[in-house]
């Protein structure tokens, strides 16, 4: 059966899941630039905290863009300790963002106090990670050692294939939980980490497991990337004196995005498998849009068709109307073209006007790793009833639109209960959109 999407309303209001299971999420862990943990990072959020820093100008020197979010490194609570958490041999073996994955995934794990133990627990239990690009400073250093002074084969690790393979972070995940269910890996640019979280919540849905560890990781902060996306006009430029303002979600000053890592890692769950468990439910995942909007490779269409087609496929799949959505986490990466596009379609198609945020200006754009932490920040919103301010957010240039500014505000509902939208968007014409809720009995 096919529904017109000419508009949102049009969708008709039908849940075509209601003989499938309901999806929960019971754990979540994250890394990010406000730093590590889930608490750390929310409530650094909800004070309006900002992770942007400078970067060295010397080490970035082909780059004109000198800011980036960076993970903080220490041995302070909060900070990562790589020595500490990682043995050597681990950390020759494993890229930056298979560890981040890892330590996500601990804290997740631990919230939820999931670890499948039977060979039939072992079995409905799966891993849906995204990673958007491999270790790309591996292959550079291994290139330069192969080549230089007839290195040749004996300069290559041994582990240098597994190390830069896609994969390898589910595959973790996979033999540390003993996770033998689905495993799967999403590669789909800024999406990637929504994409991943959407797969596990259809996996557990549609009965092909029970529990699901999902999210997704990057660590890519380093000088050849920054250069090739400043040669792409994609990065800011204008900030390099001042890196805490750098990232504006939707504010007219915007003049590009700020390059980030990190990670996020949602346990899901069917409702079913958490209440015989006894676990604590965090929020409920209601449906999952996701679309192309065959355009351009790294521009979105003018007229928002991709985000907007996103949004009415993940509430036609939750089988709600729009009117029951009272908050949108959004894209918003402060580029000057896509958050324009992006505010005039939650404007038109979002008449009620629910509460919209926008945490990159916090945590700058984390590639892969952005759309899991996303959800997993909505899912936190959803629990907890608080909406997150965008940072350095002064002057929109799209009125119409009620932005969470400056200080976060209450998430209250007269009826019914907290409904949100999750939206993620990414080069290569990929468009996502996440419903979740908090969680009802």
């Amino acid at each position: 059966m096919e529904f017109p999407l000419s508009q949102m309303a049009a969708v008709p209001m039908v849940n075509l899941r209601a003989a499938t299971r309901r999806v929960v999420v019971t754990g979540i862990g994250l890394v990010t630039p406000l730093g590590c943990g889930t608490n750390v990072t929310w409530n650094r959020l909800l004070r309006g905290d900002v992770g942007t820093v400078a970067v060295d100008a010397r080490e970035y020197e082909q780059s004109r863009s000198l800011v980036a979010a960076l993970i903080p490194r220490g041995s302070e609570p909060g900070q990562m300790d790589m020595a500490a958490r990682f043995s050597e041999a681990e950390r020759r073996v494993m890229a930056p963002a298979v560890r981040y994955a890892l330590l996500a995934a601990e804290e997740a794990v631990q919230q939820a106090g999931w670890a499948p133990t039977t060979e039939e627990q072992q079995e409905r239990t799966g891993v849906v990670m995204g990673i958007n690009m491999t270790d790309t400073q591996e292959i550079i250093s291994t290139s330069d050692q192969y080549g230089a002074g007839g290195g040749g084969a004996s300069s290559i690790g041994r582990h240098f294939i597994p190390r830069i393979s896609l994969n390898i972070a589910a595959g973790q995940l996979s033999m540390r939980y003993n996770c033998r269910g689905p495993v799967q890996t999403c590669s789909n640019a800024c999406a990637t980490g929504s994409y991943a979280v959407g797969d596990a919540f259809r996996f557990i849905r549609d009965g092909y497991a029970d529990a699901m560890l999902a999210g997704s990781a990057d660590a890519n902060v380093f000088p050849l990337a920054m250069a090739g996306f400043c040669r792409l006009g994609a990065l800011s430029t204008a900030y390099n004196s001042d890196p805490a303002h750098a990232s504006r979600p939707f504010d007219a000053a915007r003049d590009g995005f700020v390059l980030g890592e990190g990670a996020a890692v949602l346990v899901l769950e069917s409702l079913e498998h958490a209440r015989q468990r006894g676990a604590e439910v965090l929020a409920e995942v209601l449906g999952f849009g996701l679309c192309s909007d065959s355009f351009h490779a790294t521009a979105p269409r003018p007229d928002g068709d991709g985000s907007r087609r996103a949004m009415a496929l993940a509430l036609r799949d939750a089988g709600l109307p729009r009117e029951a959505v009272t908050h949108v986490n959004a894209h918003a990466t402060a580029t000057p073209v896509g958050d324009g596009i992006e505010a005039r379609v939650l404007r038109d198609q979002l008449p009620h006007a629910p509460l919209v945020s926008a945490i990159k200006g916090a945590l700058g754009h984390m590639m892969a790793a952005s759309g899991g932490v996303e959800a997993a920040v909505t899912a936190l919103s959803c629990q907890h009833g608080r909406v997150p301010p965008i940072a350095n957010l002064t002057q929109p240039d799209v009125d119409g639109i009620d932005y969470v500014r400056q200080e976060q505000r209450e998430w209250s509902v007269s009826h019914g209960r907290r409904i949100a939208l999750s939206n993620s968007f990414g080069f290569g014409c990929v468009n996502t959109s996440l419903c979740i809720a908090e969680f009802q009995d």
